[in-house]
């Protein structure tokens, strides 16, 4: 009898295994066309600039893992809610259970995939997806494609502009959002810049200058003759404030530097370690803004790593709940429930400026949501 069970359950365990894995591997493709859609444009731009085909190919290989980042975890969810609610559906599920089978059996074989699958999104978030999207930028600056927007990196200090050193938090397009800047003069610090907000406008007339408008903003003027004096100090503001910068020293140099998505792991954890010896010349606001956008990155990396495991319970969760064999409705639930998983990460992203506020833990909490539901859901019908 014993035996009898055991070689059902294993007939069952490849059963459902099989089905899991092919309705991943179909998500995955459909997940991944989707979001190559943008690259496919960045493709066309390139065969109509007359970039062989060769060097086309490897800017979208080195562009996959990238994406693959949000593709798999996506595809646990679809692939386990789409097998458990046909399962459900066709009353599989209630036939296994009146065999003497639990539910904690039944999801066994996903649960697993889905903790391999975990393993290989840190492989890939930590380590190859940060080196491919590097690999791709290099390859777009051996292009000469870089321009002086492109070279305005958010999250670094930039030390190649006369008599300036800038710093961008976020840049979103020609956008900027807070922003700090130091002008030399011959004997120190000449002037201190904080903005909340900017916008880049590229010079016609000379493609190695930009004029940055400057909106919000808080100045300290040093004195010329005496600029470490404090005394000496003031502090105007002003709503709106254009700055003229010559991007000569950055254009043509052919060297790209590394921005928060081209780190690995190990070198995010290395920024955060030495951050404070890297920034002296930084206030502690500053730094403590830089050290919370890494600590939001890695935050970030971890938990969509292992956001295979909590989707892999709720999906099977919500698809045994629900039993519905309309595929278009499965797609659309899990299409809402992605989408307010990835808005706390864009929320997390936002509030890198406020580090008081801790948004390195709020990218955690739609995983223990969903790990709490999908637990919660399927211990109660077990």
């Amino acid at each position: 009898m014993a035996e009898g069970r055991g070689e059902a359950l294993r007939i069952l365990t490849s059963f459902i295994s099989r089905n899991f894995l092919v309705a991943f591997l179909i998500t995955l493709v459909v997940f991944m066309f989707v979001m190559a859609v943008g690259t496919i444009f960045r493709v066309i731009d390139l065969f109509s600039r007359g970039v062989s085909g060769l060097f086309i190919l490897r800017f979208f290989l080195a562009g996959m893992p990238f994406s693959l980042i949000f593709a798999i975890p996506m595809s646990v969810l679809a692939a386990a809610y789409l097998v458990f609610s046909r399962m459900s559906a066709d009353r599989e599920v209630i036939a296994m259970r009146a065999s003497g089978i639990n539910l904690w059996q039944i999801i066994q074989p996903p649960v697993l995939i889905s903790t391999l699958l975990c393993a290989l999104c840190v492989y890939i978030n930590c380590s190859l997806a940060p080196k491919s999207h590097y690999a791709r930028r290099l390859m777009v600056g051996s292009l000469g494609s870089e321009t002086p927007l492109a070279l305005l990196d958010e999250g670094r200090w930039i030390n190649d502009i006369p008599n300036i050193k800038l710093y961008i938090l976020r840049k979103s397009e020609n956008k900027l959002a807070n922003i700090w800047m130091t002008q030399f003069g011959e004997k120190g610090i000449r002037r201190q810049i904080y903005a909340d907000r900017g916008t880049v406008d590229p010079d016609p007339d000379n493609p190695g200058a930009v004029t940055i408008n400057l909106y919000s903003v808080r100045i300290s003027d040093y004195d010329e003759n005496d600029p470490a004096n404090p005394v000496k100090f003031v502090h105007p503001t002003a709503a709106h404030h254009p700055m003229r910068l010559d991007m000569s020293g950055l254009v043509g140099k052919g060297e790209v530097v590394k921005k928060r998505a081209d780190l690995t792991m190990t070198e995010l954890i290395g920024a955060l370690r030495y951050g404070r010896e890297i920034q002296v010349d930084a206030s502690l606001e500053n730094l403590a803004v830089h050290r919370m956008s890494l600590q939001v990155e890695v935050s970030t990396r971890l938990a969509l790593s292992f956001s295979c495991y909590a989707f892999v319970l709720l999906g099977a969760a919500l698809g045994v709940k629900i039993h519905r064999k309309e595929s278009t409705v499965g797609l659309a639930l899990i299409l809402i429930l992605v989408l307010a998983f990835f808005s706390f990460i864009a929320l997390a992203d936002s509030l890198v400026s406020r580090p008081g506020l801790r948004p390195d833990l709020i990218v955690w909490i739609p995983f223990l949501v969903a790990e709490t539901i999908g637990f919660s859901l399927i211990h109660r019908a077990h």
